[in-house]
């Protein structure tokens, strides 16, 4: 049976004695870490758990998108580029997920509305419309995500955090590039 450190058991009765004070401060160190992590401005906390729920929906979308773009996609390129997306965002989900879980954010049980939407959107477009809305939503999807993660590496509060938005960014900055890239590419001359 275990029993507190500062109780021994003598025959049937317990006695209480004084802890070690190192024992003791070594068993609240863990507390006081978390403790000290999750203290602060309560705004600071709120904006780093949004950013980390926005990277979450937004990546699992993009997947989501991409896959689909993997599928139906008429075009190599636009299909290359779904590929790759759905390999890098799912390397940044996975980190960005253990860091939310790190915190105690949790995943969302489903997509929210807009990222729903917009592949529902997407579904109802077939051949080189599809390549070209997909591409389109794309390119502004990673606007969105260089600005947050931009934001983040700049004026985010949290450590981590800082440093995954500061990892990141040049690959969303690339990724902005190359979905500008391929839709100027596949872009009908006739619009």
């Amino acid at each position: 049976m275990w029993l507190h450190p500062h109780v021994i058991r003598h025959g049937s009765k317990r006695t209480k004695t004084r802890a070690d004070p190192v024992r003791r401060s070594l068993l609240a160190l863990p507390l006081g870490v978390a403790t000290c992590q999750r203290s602060g401005d309560p705004r600071q906390d709120a904006a780093n758990n949004e950013f980390a729920d926005q990277v979450v929906a937004a990546g699992a979308s993009m997947v989501a998108l991409g896959q689909m773009a993997a599928r139906r996609s008429v075009n190599p390129s636009v299909r290359q580029f779904a590929q790759r997306i759905v390999a890098e965002r799912t390397m940044i989900d996975r980190e960005i997920s253990a860091v939310a879980r790190h915190r105690g954010v949790q995943r969302p049980a489903a997509p929210d509305p807009g990222h729903t939407e917009a592949g529902n959107e997407l579904s109802s477009y077939a051949g080189a419309a599809f390549d070209q809305r997909y591409l389109a939503q794309q390119v502004q999807e990673h606007e969105l995500q260089r600005n947050l993660f931009r934001k983040q590496a700049q004026e985010g509060t949290d450590a981590e955090l800082r440093a995954f938005a500061e990892r990141y960014l040049p690959v969303l900055e690339a990724h902005a590039r190359m979905a500008r890239a391929v839709l100027d590419s596949v872009a009908d001359p006739m619009q």
